[in-house]
């Protein structure tokens, strides 16, 4: 299988969930790979390379019907911008509710419940650059950085903002409000930008046992140019 890296995605412990799109096609792979930070920033690994090798499907229900075991370490390269920009559009959703097969709950901004049943976990919106905000969550015992942005339906939303790269260059700039005005005024000048939007592993309330899956920014897709041209340089 030749996959099209779109998704580098933060999570606990240093480790990163990996997820790309099958070369010309709308299907979405998320191969449990076990990379860690270091192991990607050693591989110099990008949005928009390619990977390639076997994946049997884990059979998980939806939503996370993205998930496939690797059988072996698969090979990576780097390819032409095009391919992501494809693969993008190919799976492009009119709005977030239209991409996951379900609509959210009436005042509800940021769960999808059980009895919804989305379909799948990772969806692609392209939104107007102007529509974008990003804030510092300082409420946290680390900072977190959170996106806001409005979708093809007119709804708007807040959530965090989990993207590998600028997560990581953003632990040296913490609370650093001109970094967040310069990736801004980057994203407000793009001619596209689309939103790898995902959802978290079924999640149940200690208070009140509602059962759930929370949403997430996964990445900011900019195009022409990259938010970063490799690990160490932004480009805003």
């Amino acid at each position: 299988m030749n996959i099209i890296l779109t998704d580098m995605t933060m999570l606990s412990g240093q480790h990163v969930c990996i997820a790309g799109v099958l070369f010309g096609s709308d299907f979405c792979i998320r191969p449990d790979l076990k990379w860690t930070v270091h192991a990607c920033r050693a591989r110099g690994l990008m949005p928009g390379d390619g990977l390639q090798g076997d994946f049997d499907s884990s059979g998980s229900p939806p939503p996370h019907v993205e998930d496939h075991r690797p059988q072996g370490q698969p090979m990576y390269g780097r390819l032409e911008r095009a391919h992501l920009r494809c693969a993008l559009e190919r799976t492009q959703a009119g709005s977030v509710a239209e991409g996951f097969g379900c609509e959210l709950p009436v005042g509800e901004k940021s769960l999808y419940s059980e009895a919804c049943r989305p379909i799948k976990s990772i969806v692609t919106i392209r939104v107007a650059p102007d529509s974008i905000q990003l804030y510092w969550d300082d409420y946290r015992a680390e900072p977190q950085l959170r996106v806001g942005f409005q979708d093809g339906s007119g709804m708007r939303f807040v959530r965090p903002y989990k993207d590998l790269l600028p997560v990581e260059y953003m632990k040296n700039n913490q609370l650093d409000d001109d970094v967040l005005r310069r990736m801004r005024r980057f994203i407000d000048y793009a001619e596209d930008v689309f939103l790898r939007i995902g959802l978290s592993r079924v999640w149940e309330s200690p208070h009140d046992g509602r059962r759930g899956y929370w949403l997430q920014v996964n990445g900011i897709h900019t195009f022409p140019d990259p938010l970063f041209s490799d690990w160490d340089t932004p480009m805003f």
